[in-house]
């Protein structure tokens, strides 16, 4: 459970573990404004809750911990709906499991809903977006594919759903 459940945040909405760790997101919590989001994360042998995650950056309608992965010790929570400086939306923030710290913020200029979908394996985190997927490097934050459908339609909904294998997404 939650620590600080509140009423409608959604607490488990979205489920990632590992080995040691299991994280759950309240996209829906409110703590920096209505569905702003947060997660908290656990100790599988305890059970016993670690942390909450809620970055200073996020506000209001920005979904954060709409999807998760976890790898190794780095939690991959998007935020699809984050306004970003540039005008594009989205946002997947690369947490640590152990301290609850943040490791990096990935986002893309003339990009929207970045985050709507994310997985991991190994260095590798594969992020769907609006009618796009992107692959990064965990460790450096580098952009390394933009992938596309060859005949993409209106409301196809491609990046809606993700999933990596090795070097297979």
């Amino acid at each position: 459970f939650a620590s600080d459940a509140g009423f409608a945040d959604n607490f488990g909405y979205s489920v990632a573990t590992t080995n040691t760790s299991v994280a759950g997101a309240s996209p829906f919590d409110d703590d920096n404004g209505s569905t702003s989001g947060s997660i908290y994360v656990y100790d599988v042998a305890t059970g016993a809750e670690r942390f909450k995650v809620v970055p200073s950056d996020t506000r209001a309608d920005d979904f954060f911990g709409g999807a998760l992965a976890m790898d190794d010790n780095v939690i991959a929570v998007g935020a699809p709906f984050q306004d970003q400086p540039d005008g594009s939306t989205g946002a997947v923030y690369l947490i640590d499991t152990q301290s609850g710290a943040q490791l990096d913020k990935l986002t893309l200029p003339d990009t929207s809903l970045l985050g709507f979908a994310v997985a991991m394996d190994g260095p590798l985190i594969a992020v769907g977006a609006n009618a796009a997927a992107f692959i990064f490097d965990r460790d450096t934050g580098t952009l390394l594919a933009h992938l596309m459908p060859s005949d993409p339609q209106a409301e196809q909904f491609f990046g809606a759903s993700i999933d990596i294998t090795g070097r297979t997404i």
